[in-house]
């Protein structure tokens, strides 16, 4: 095992569940999107909770050259992760974090169950950039330069409005955008479909794909389209944005995880 990678763990309380949790996060974030509300909510209802940063975020290695990063790098940051933990592991990938997921799955890790939370479908982001194209044009563009010049080219009060659908106070937008990381270049663009990073259905095992009916980032027909992919039922949170773990709505979303861990268990 390396220490390669940043791992926070919230250890479960009382006697842990045979599974662990493994979240891991979308473009420009780490593991400290889980920490505040995520891992102790799960840790309380006994799992073991681990919340990993990709290569070139937050503590892990890489930092500073992030925009060369691959889908390929992130998958063996999470097989590392995995390794880590060394017991039955469920994912929660979210965003750009579900691509990776999925491309870890498709190169041949194993997992006790994926979670896809408001995820890159299996198929990329082109279609659904071309529905905000129609529908969001502001946003469009702003995740367009994002994507080929990286943090800086962004609009932050576009994505203020379009991550926190529900409203955020200065203060807590402002410490928010002081933690993200610059954009995965690379990998945003292999995210867009041109290039395989899903598994076949059949493959991926027990899968949960859930979203919320106000993520500006991920239409509705990409949800439903993953689902089906998968054979499986969409679960769709109402009032809830892009990122549950920062959305008074959040908790909505935890629950759903909770009790499809608790069916499948």
């Amino acid at each position: 095992m390396t220490e390669s990678v940043e791992i926070v763990h919230q250890p479960a309380h009382a006697t842990p569940r045979r599974q662990a949790l493994l979240f891991v996060h979308g473009i420009c974030g780490g593991a400290w999107l889980w920490q505040d509300r995520t891992l102790p909510f799960f840790a309380e209802r006994g799992f073991d909770s681990y919340a990993l940063s990709l290569s070139g975020h937050s503590g892990s290695r890489g930092c500073g050259r992030v925009g060369r990063m691959s889908l390929d790098r992130f998958a063996d940051d999470v097989a590392d992760a995995v390794s880590r933990i060394d017991r039955p592991v469920v994912v929660v990938g979210h965003s750009l974090g579900g691509a990776v997921a999925q491309n870890y799955v498709r190169r041949g890790g194993r997992l006790d169950g994926l979670v896809l939370l408001c995820s890159v479908p299996p198929y990329g982001m082109a279609r659904g950039a071309g529905e905000t194209f129609w529908t969001n044009p502001a946003l469009w563009w702003t995740m367009t330069m994002l994507s080929v010049y990286g943090l800086e080219a962004g609009d932050f009060s576009v994505m203020r409005d379009n991550l926190f659908p529900n409203g955020v106070d200065d203060a807590d937008f402002e410490r928010f955008v002081s933690q993200v990381d610059d954009v995965a270049v690379r990998a945003s663009f292999e995210a867009s479909g041109w290039r395989p990073m899903a598994p076949l259905p059949w493959m991926a095992g027990n899968v949960l794909v859930i979203g919320g009916d106000r993520d500006h980032f991920l239409p509705t027909t990409d949800l439903l389209m993953t689902a089906a992919y998968y054979g499986v039922r969409p679960h769709i949170v109402e009032r809830l944005g892009h990122l549950p773990m920062l959305d008074p709505h959040g908790h909505e979303a935890d629950q759903v995880i909770l009790d499809w861990l608790d069916q499948a268990a």
